[in-house]
């Protein structure tokens, strides 16, 4: 089985199409999707509205109930840090409140093996290419 993390590009776009649920309900009964805490914090930041944030209750439940909450560990913050020095080195110097979350979360799908799916696949793929050929992982676009 192909596990996946969705980033929040792609939990926002199922929130406002009306999928989340569905989603979810797959993610659950094939235990195939694995809910990032990074994502999670993501989504409470962009909730806009009581009903956004019960959403978002109510999908950290199920995940957590089910044991698929995955969470940086000191070594992804560490690998972080160091995949941004390593774009700063031959790229030009990054903001890392930018780009954290998105190493975070690229670090995380190493730890699975998972796939990670996003809407910002040349993003994501940017973080991806720092990393050593062994450690990456596939990126796609949830299309």
């Amino acid at each position: 089985m192909t596990l996946v993390l969705p980033d929040t590009s792609v939990w926002v776009t199922l929130f406002r199409r009306g999928e989340a649920w569905p989603f979810v309900g797959h993610g659950l009964r094939t235990g195939a999707v694995r809910l990032c805490s990074v994502v999670a914090c993501e989504l409470y930041a962009g909730a806009g509205s009581l009903g956004d944030k019960r959403d978002v209750d109510s999908i950290c439940r199920d995940f957590s109930t089910a044991g698929w909450i995955v969470t940086p560990s000191f070594e992804s913050w560490r690998r972080a840090g160091i995949l941004m020095e390593r774009y700063g080195r031959l790229h030009g110097r990054v903001e890392p409140r930018v780009h954290l979350n998105d190493a975070l979360i690229l670090l995380c799908a190493v730890g699975l093996r998972a796939t990670v799916l996003t809407w910002n696949v040349g993003h994501m793929d940017q973080w991806n290419r720092m990393l050593p050929k062994r450690h990456r992982v596939p990126v796609r676009s949830p299309a």
